[in-house]
């Protein structure tokens, strides 16, 4: 009886010390969890370029980005309107996680 004890006691602190362990995991990736960008109206932006992203579709020193776009607007909380600089509006949106800021180099850099 006494064994079953120690075994029940055992196996507490193992639960006990497997809670602890998820907790610190769960705020480690809370802590490192990114947040979106928030893209306003007017911002300068590169769009990634999903078919030249695939194998084979790109050489080794191409951008993987296109752009820079113009975005003109929003609809939900992560979906924007986006335009090229000429003016032509592109006809679908576009997931914040697919854009970025644009950073023009300047040429002192």
């Amino acid at each position: 009886m006494n064994e079953l004890l120690h075994l029940e006691e055992f196996w507490n602190k193992l639960y006990q010390d497997l809670q602890n362990r998820n907790a610190i995991i769960k705020r480690w990736f809370d802590v490192r969890k990114v947040t979106p960008d928030i893209f306003l109206k007017g911002d300068l932006v590169l769009k990634w370029n999903v078919d030249r992203s695939k194998v084979g579709k790109h050489k080794k020193f191409e951008s993987l980005w296109s752009g820079p776009y113009l975005i003109t607007g929003h609809t939900r909380k992560n979906a924007f309107k986006i335009a090229k600089l000429n003016g032509w509006k592109l006809p679908i949106l576009v997931n914040g996680k697919h854009l970025k800021y644009y950073k023009p180099m300047h040429a002192g850099e």
